[in-house]
């Protein structure tokens, strides 16, 4: 293959946008790494940590040299807290399995499940998210919205048994133009 792409005219075919840094994490322990674009990961030197076990509740906790504090206990509860005021818990129920809630002071507390993909909201609020990109947003009077970009479409259902499907004109047909008259311009 010489790069041109034949399909438009014999024009070169645009070299592919170099990897950028889209994540930093960095581990409690204080391992840490880049996460580029293209999915790659790349260490780069390591936080210092320290720690310290309580005897008696064989509690473990983590300090780090940017001032992040971990607290480990021996049922798999591991809290989180971090230099700007965020906590992240992660704890195991019998129902949900794997959780996290994330507080921050000025922020709704939320809980989120790994296990069924689930984020609770301080109030009975659910949004759960599925593999295939759609959305499900329900509210504890029985009320849900269910968002489904890949198909265009937007759901509503203000009981459990009434459904109201939304799916634009204009976005029914890739090809089609919306008329200002659609509108009511």
């Amino acid at each position: 293959s010489s790069g041109i792409n034949a399909e438009y005219g014999g024009d070169p075919a645009p070299p592919p946008a170099p990897p950028h840094l889209v994540w930093d994490i960095t581990h409690a322990e204080g391992k840490r790494e880049h996460v580029m674009s293209n999915g790659e990961t790349v260490e780069i030197p390591p936080l210092q940590c320290y720690s310290a076990t309580d005897p008696e509740s064989k509690e473990v906790m983590f300090t780090r040299i940017d001032s992040t504090l971990a607290v480990s206990r021996p049922d798999g509860t591991r809290i989180v807290d971090h230099t700007d005021g965020t906590r992240i818990t992660t704890y195991t129920t019998d129902t949900d399995g794997v959780m996290y809630k994330v507080e921050c002071v000025g922020y709704a507390t939320l809980h989120f499940s790994a296990t069924t993909s689930e984020t609770i909201f301080g109030t009975p609020t659910r949004i759960t998210s599925t593999r295939n990109n759609t959305f499900s947003v329900k509210d504890e009077d029985g009320s849900t919205l269910e968002i489904s970009p890949l198909l265009n479409e937007v759901k509503f259902s203000s009981k459990p048994l009434t459904v109201s499907t939304y799916k634009p004109e204009h976005l029914r047909n890739e090809h089609s133009e919306l008329h200002p008259s659609a509108l009511g311009v």
